[in-house]
């Protein structure tokens, strides 16, 4: 191989470098957001449990009320936006772990062989 083509490969080399830099970045802020995420579920959550409660301690001659209705609902919604964010949360750790397989092959196959070339 001439140092033309080398050179190329060396720059080839110093790119892959950057794109695994960025996927380290892309990875923290995926980290950050997959907190914020939980946290805020983990609000609504604990909203939902108050509200399951007051709904569960309406006497029984008011449960069929406009009150109890809307407090049954409310439920429903927040139980719905729990389990919304729980998905949003695993597809988050799903594409934290595609990411840690492209770093691993940066770092692995694709480095080896690009370096073994030169």
């Amino acid at each position: 191989m001439n140092n033309k083509r080398r050179k190329k490969i060396s720059d080839v080399i110093n790119n892959v470098n950057k794109y695994k830099t960025d996927f380290e970045y892309i990875k923290s802020k995926l980290s950050e957001l997959k907190h914020n995420i939980n946290s805020a579920k983990d609000d609504v959550d604990m909203i939902l449990d108050e509200e399951t409660e007051a709904r569960d301690n309406i006497l029984e001659s008011l449960q069929d009320s406009e009150r109890y209705w809307e407090s049954d609902q409310a439920v429903t919604d927040m139980e719905e936006v729990v389990d919304d964010m729980e998905s949003i949360i695993n597809d988050i750790d799903d594409v934290i772990s595609t990411i840690d397989g492209s770093i691993k092959t940066i770092n692995g196959s694709i480095k080896v062989n690009l370096e073994g070339v030169i």
